[in-house]
């Protein structure tokens, strides 16, 4: 089916399989701040496939988990043979290639255990040769640095598409619990896309303001506060705030981050990744229950309908739910899991007060 649209255009979030739960929220998260008038056409494991009047092709977007965003071109049943595969290619490429294309650069994407005996060298050839007989009547050999790209999605369907963002890179693995910069890019793209009227951002474990700088690369618009309780890091921390291309308007304060010098209901919005695993042990008391104070501590600062996205390990998730249930204060969001390494499961919770 080839797809034509005057008002809605059809694209597609290609999803990290390695983390289907956070690389989905993500992907709600970037939705929501795309279009208000977007529809999910379709979704499986790895893939979502939505409508938007919108030309997201005109949008600077930053990934973490998503790995690619795209336009779709033709969408087709995966239970048609090979022939029928190379056809759909085939004809999406002379529909939409309006260029001959010296070099043709072909993704091909397997969701879950999806396959298809499909011979890629042939298919880059016939696309050339079509392409080039519809759209150019100069040789292949003298083009220079024409460049295609279309991505294959071989899941429950049949996907064809242009790619029009992907993700800079996965990073290094970490094995000492802290965040890498595509745990810290996530909840910045959670943080910034979870609406326009939450303007004040505080991270009480700001650490060296990892997060808050990633948060205002989007929107230099902001007011962020970070807090830690050691000096060195609060003064490196306000260093490096100030001396970003876009600074938002910040302050940064030396504080015991269960015990905010903040006054009541000013907060709009707290991102902040907790202790917890090996960086516990420099916290003088029980790690579990650091969660479950935080929230007691920080409800008085946050007034109805703001929001809290923190990370914490799986087995503080359990004290939280706990709390959680005799309290009407905080409405769990999502729940969003990365396992990191031996019994270590980080746990991203979104939370929102209670009007």
């Amino acid at each position: 089916m080839l797809l034509r649209d005057r008002m809605y255009r059809e694209y597609y979030l290609l999803l990290s399989q390695e983390h289907p739960e956070l690389s989905f929220t993500e992907a709600m998260m970037v939705l929501r701040s795309v279009d208000s008038d977007i529809t999910i056409s379709y979704s499986e494991p790895g893939l979502v496939i939505f409508r938007a009047r919108q030309d997201v092709e005109e949008l600077v977007l930053k990934f973490s988990f998503i790995k690619e965003l795209g336009l779709v071109l033709r969408k087709a049943n995966l239970r048609m043979g090979s022939t029928q595969i190379y056809r759909e290619i085939l004809i999406a490429a002379n529909e939409f290639l309006n260029k001959c294309c010296r070099k043709i650069e072909l993704r091909i994407y397997n969701l879950g255990r999806k396959r298809a005996e499909i011979d890629y060298g042939l298919i880059i050839k016939r696309i050339r040769e079509e392409t080039c007989l519809s759209h150019s009547n100069e040789s292949i050999d003298d083009l220079v640095g024409l460049s295609c790209t279309i991505t294959i999605i071989l899941g429950s369907i049949l996907v064809i598409a242009i790619p029009i963002a992907r993700r800079a890179g996965k990073g290094r693995g970490d094995r000492t619990g802290y965040m890498k910069d595509t745990d810290i890019l996530f909840l910045a793209n959670v943080a910034v896309n979870l609406g326009t009227d939450r303007r004040i951002i505080y991270d009480p474990f700001g650490g060296y303001g990892k997060i808050l700088e990633k948060i205002c690369d989007y929107d230099g618009s902001l007011m962020i506060i970070g807090g830690d309780i050691d000096l060195k890091k609060a003064i490196h921390m306000k260093q490096k705030l100030g001396a970003l291309n876009k600074p938002c308007l910040s302050d940064v304060i030396v504080a015991d981050a269960l015990n905010p010098p903040l006054r009541p209901g000013c907060i709009d919005l707290i991102v902040s990744d907790l202790p917890y695993g090996r960086r516990s042990r420099s916290v003088g008391e029980d790690y579990l229950e650091i969660p479950v104070r935080f929230l007691q501590n920080i409800a008085r600062i946050l007034p109805e309908r703001s929001a809290l996205l923190i990370s914490i390990s799986l087995e503080q998730l359990r004290r939280v739910r706990d709390l959680l249930q005799g309290w009407e204060k905080y409405k769990i969001v999502s729940i969003s899991s990365q396992h990191i390494h031996g019994g270590l499961t980080r746990i991203y919770l979104l939370l929102l007060t209670n009007s």
